[in-house]
């Protein structure tokens, strides 16, 4: 027994352990392994590989190795003078904090000078690989680079020290809170931590369970890069109804030691969120599959059943978009809306949802007519070039404006600026933001003729990762003209839209909490092939953090800025 305990610890040790690091810092970066060893700044970086500003990179690496993280170039920017003379003083007072998108374009000399005071010298940032997958981001916090864990094993140990802590905590009086960290009081404070994730668990199960009678097999991903994906289904079920229980700490620690406690509570956790994240990876090993069916099926598709429908009423002169300045110009009396929420679970920070009679025959008209001369092959945003030529998206493409062009989004009586309006105050109204309309991008007019499509894809980032300000959250996509095929298909929220003139998809990615993560994947979405005829639509992507001094070109769509 002996012998096998001490193989089984020593494979445990010898599995690798998966790690996706995710670049937020703003530019380019070197991630490297650190060989064990003393003071980390005197090792020699090994097998360094470079990673662009917010892109991902995957690493399969062992418990407790080192990696570091570094700037690709800093010596680029001490080269390009500032753009102004005060650069240096703002910076000074944090101003690259402040206004980034500006900052971090015209003084980019004196905010790297300014992080490295606050990063003894350096910018970089040093991880070591936990037990357990998870994702490492590395962001800038004023010029200092941290590491940001998200994950299964990381959500799982805080939620566990958290009811540890609140189990040992004492009133001013010196009484305990709970008496000691007894079994009863931490299984009762990790009820706040067990209830969402059982009803994300099940969530998940119905979606995998659509997904499985799709595709009864998995598909190899044309995108993926490393390991071969494989799974073991009759293992997956077994873990779904384990995960599924209500756990019982008093079992395996009835004196309630609390040691005792941390350790099966941290692995129930575990097992717990882990079981979540391979259920939502299955369903995602389909979702090829299952887009191509429900685009052949072109049907209207959603898990909940009833759909909730809601009425919206909108008056714009009372929004909370303007930023103080109210708008120049009064447009037509807007009218109630019906809304339709196709996907809005309670515990996952994603929502789909459809709305009846959202942009108006004279809205598409005006946007068709200023569109069409200057339609060209569609582009996308790609490792920061905002105008890359998509080989995903096959169709043609156009930014509209208000007549006269930004300086009149305010101006209520033009079509396409009452759109845009009514688009960022829907938005607040539907996730309890708080986004402004200055700054936020132009609406995008697209068309797609018979064959040409959009495969797969996120509008802004949506795998679990931290949100960085002045990126995309959320989309509203509407249609001006529908046609055979053409649908919208989310097929990691098994939903599918069809489309109908007037009509508007809203999506988001991000819950209200501007300190959040993005969601995980469910609005990952596609423009089904259309089969004949002409599809339009007119696309609104939403972003927090920008301004009419910081506006949306300084900042890529994940966030961060655009240098």
């Amino acid at each position: 027994m002996r012998a096998l305990a001490i193989l089984a610890l020593l494979q445990a040790t010898l599995a690798g352990v998966p790690v996706a690091v995710r670049n937020l810092v703003g530019r380019d970066v070197i991630v490297a392994w650190l060989q064990p060893g003393p003071e980390p700044r005197k090792r020699i970086p090994q097998q360094a590989k470079p990673l662009t500003n917010s892109s991902v990179m995957s690493i399969d690496s062992f418990a407790t190795h080192e990696f570091i993280v570094y700037d690709a170039a800093a010596e680029k920017y001490v080269e390009k003078p500032d753009g102004h003379e005060s650069c240096e003083f703002w910076a000074s007072v944090g101003e690259c904090a402040a206004n980034p998108g500006y900052m971090l374009v015209t003084c980019a000399n004196a905010c790297n000078n300014e992080g490295k005071k606050k990063n003894n010298g350096e910018l970089k940032a040093i991880f070591a690989v936990a037990d357990n997958r998870e994702t490492v981001s590395i962001v800038d916090n004023d010029g200092v680079w941290e590491v940001v864990r998200t994950g299964p094993a990381h959500d799982a140990q805080k939620a566990v020290a958290s009811a540890l802590d609140a189990c040992s905590a004492t009133h001013e009086d010196g009484a305990p809170t709970c008496g000691e960290a007894t079994v009863q009081c931490v299984s009762d404070e990790l009820q706040t931590f067990f209830a969402p994730k059982r009803d994300e668990l099940s969530i998940e199960k119905f979606l995998f369970d659509h997904a499985l009678k799709i595709a009864p097999k998995a598909t190899p991903d044309p995108d993926a890069k490393g390991a071969a994906y494989s799974e073991d289904l009759p293992k997956l079920y077994r873990d779904i109804e384990r995960a599924s229980k209500e756990t019982d700490l008093s079992e395996a620690c009835p004196d309630g030691a609390r040691e005792c406690l941390r350790d099966k509570a941290t692995h129930e956790t575990v097992f717990l969120t882990s079981t979540i994240g391979t259920l939502r990876k299955a369903t995602r090993a389909r979702r090829h599959d299952v887009r191509n069916a429900t685009c052949r099926n072109h049907e209207d598709v959603s898990p909940h059943s009833p759909v909730v429908e809601k009425i919206w009423k909108y008056d714009p002169y009372t929004s909370d978009i303007w930023a103080g300045t109210a708008p120049d110009k009064k447009g037509p009396a807007e009218p109630d809306r019906a809304i339709r929420y196709l996907f809005d679970p309670s515990s996952i920070d994603a929502q789909i949802i459809v709305i009846d009679d959202f942009i108006s025959d004279e809205e598409c008209d005006a946007v068709q007519t200023q569109a069409t001369p200057r339609l060209a092959r569609a582009t996308h945003a790609h490792e920061g070039d905002l105008s890359h030529v998509s080989k995903a998206r096959d169709s043609q493409q156009a930014t509209v404006r208000p007549e006269g062009g930004r300086k009149n989004e305010r101006d209520l009586s033009d079509p396409i600026a009452r759109l845009k309006a009514r688009s960022v105050a829907m938005a607040n109204h539907l996730s309890n933001y708080t986004l402004q309309l200055d700054g936020q991008e132009d609406l995008m007019a697209v068309q797609y003729n018979p064959g040409q499509q959009y495969m797969l894809h996120c509008d802004g980032s949506c795998d679990g990762t931290p949100f960085v300000s002045g990126g995309r959250l959320a989309t509203v996509l509407m249609y001006c003209a529908a046609a055979d095929g053409g649908g919208t298909a989310f097929p990691n929220a098994g939903v599918h839209v069809v489309p109908k003139r007037g009509q508007a998809v809203y999506f988001s990615f991000r819950s209200s909490d501007s300190e959040g993560l993005m969601e995980d994947w469910h609005t990952e979405h596609s423009g089904c092939p259309v089969r004949e005829g002409s599809k339009w639509v007119v696309t609104q992507w939403l972003r927090d953090g920008v301004s009419k001094e910081n506006p949306h070109s300084r900042f890529d769509p994940s966030g961060g800025p655009v240098r």
